[in-house]
């Protein structure tokens, strides 16, 4: 990525810089409560999620107008994480803030009963980006290298092929003029804790309480050694994973936005030029 000039001071680098993840790195040490590379604190987070918003918006809006002068690039922002991490939140307030009709939002639950006859990238082939568009994947295709590892879905000697399966998939992905931003949203079980308690006080919020969220907290030993190996494996140098913190609700929304701005400027647009003349219109339109 290249580095945004526009970056707020409250920064004090670049977040790519510090949220990509590094070999070697351990998900037992990441620490959920943290804000790497922001030294601003949550009373700064309102003004200046709104101020980033608009600048994503613009050029959001711009990738769009290009795909109508046949630019067929496109960005795919790959949101994994346990429940309550936030994934929800991003969209909403993050990705939200662009124009929809250049935003392609997939949410990937349990696979129906058609997208078990098929391939597991079917459904994530069906579901990518087109030319000018921002895709979201609300979990992806990790799920078949996540859930069905920590499950036991599917034998280990077939899992364990998918990751260099993903791998190529992703290359031929850039390959073709797509930006993968892979974020890996990462939230302590104390914060989870409380806010699978929260859900459950607020009627508002019981549709999305899920029971087996208390299973899945067990099994938080076995999600990590899952987590640990697709961070080794598909974390690459087209395709990296950026490790985002999320205790804190308003810091990764605004880490997300910047990783997001920071592709987008990387794509090195401008406006498209008309393919009419300007000054010719406005006469024609004075005399009608």
């Amino acid at each position: 990525m290249s580095i945004d000039s526009d970056l707020p001071s409250l920064w004090s680098h670049e977040p790519h810089l510090y949220l990509q993840f590094q070999p070697g790195q351990n998900v037992d040490d990441i620490d959920a409560n943290t804000t790497p590379g922001f030294d601003g604190s949550k009373s700064d987070a309102p003004a200046l999620q709104d101020e980033r918003n608009i600048r994503f918006a613009e050029l959001q809006e711009m990738l769009y107008a290009n795909s109508r002068s046949g630019d067929t690039r496109s960005v795919l922002l790959v949101l994994q994480g346990m429940d309550t991490a936030g994934k929800g939140g991003i969209v909403k307030h993050v990705v939200g803030s662009g124009n929809p009709q250049g935003i392609r939002y997939v949410s990937f639950g349990k696979p129906t009963a058609e997208e078990l006859k098929h391939h597991y990238l079917w459904r994530i082939r069906k579901a990518l980006p087109p030319a000018g568009h921002i895709g979201v994947f609300d979990r992806s295709h990790y799920e078949d290298v996540l859930i069905v590892r920590v499950h036991d879905l599917v034998p280990p000697e077939v899992w364990e092929k998918r990751y260099d399966e993903i791998n190529r998939f992703e290359r031929k992905l850039v390959d073709s003029g797509t930006t993968i931003i892979k974020v890996a949203m990462f939230v302590s079980l104390n914060e989870q804790k409380k806010r699978l308690a929260s859900r459950l006080t607020r009627p508002d919020k019981y549709w999305k309480y899920n029971p087996a969220d208390i299973d899945e907290r067990k099994l938080w030993p076995k999600y990590a050694q899952a987590y640990q190996a697709v961070l080794d494996r598909t974390s690459t140098e087209y395709a990296p994973w950026y490790i985002v913190p999320c205790d804190k609700k308003w810091y990764s929304r605004l880490a997300i936005t910047e990783l997001l701005i920071e592709a987008l400027k990387s794509l090195n647009m401008s406006w498209p030029s008309p393919d009419f003349d300007v000054a010719a219109e406005k006469k024609r339109l004075k005399e009608v």
